[in-house]
């Protein structure tokens, strides 16, 4: 769906495309059972190395874990603070 979809009614009810596709409940299994599947056939990440080697600002947001190779250390640029801003981020 695309926001220039969706529109006013003069009764000021908001109005868009209803997609009604669904699958029968009877296919609920069927998913559960592709979707164990396809977990117990990955690899998990490999979370033991060291978790904080990334910005203050990225870290205080993060709520979730991260492979070690997603923790290499920041570098600024020479002359720079380190900072989001200082790596071309912006800070709001």
């Amino acid at each position: 769906m695309r926001l220039s979809q969706i529109n006013y009614g003069p009764d000021g009810e908001m109005r868009f495309p209803r997609h009604g596709h669904t699958a029968p409940e009877s296919a609920l299994t069927t998913y559960l059972e592709e979707g164990e599947s396809l977990l117990r056939a990955t690899t998990p990440p490999d979370l033991s190395g060291p978790a904080r080697k990334v910005s203050m600002d990225f870290e205080h947001l993060r709520w979730f874990d991260l492979p070690p190779a997603c923790l290499e250390p920041m570098t600024a640029p020479s002359g720079s603070s380190g900072t989001d801003s200082d790596l071309g981020h912006d800070s709001d």
